[in-house]
């Protein structure tokens, strides 16, 4: 059974991160990778972008504790 992809439009509607911040996101790979569809069209996997939003709303809240200074 073929995976599902989504178009920047659909993504846009579910990640509500400009194109830029969602490009520095995958660059940096801390966002799954668009897939080339052709010359000038591209989309993600569903189930990626599912497991990456699932996995952010799982980690909201939990603030990493800070260093604390020694003076």
């Amino acid at each position: 059974m073929p995976r599902p992809i989504i178009r920047k439009r659909a993504l846009r509607q579910q990640v509500p991160y400009s194109d830029t911040q969602i490009w520095r996101l995958e660059k940096a790979g801390d966002f799954p990778a668009r897939v080339q569809l052709g010359p000038g069209a591209v989309g993600w996997y569903q189930d990626e972008v599912s497991e990456w939003l699932e996995n952010r709303v799982r980690g909201l809240g939990r603030r990493v504790p800070r260093a604390r200074r020694t003076a």
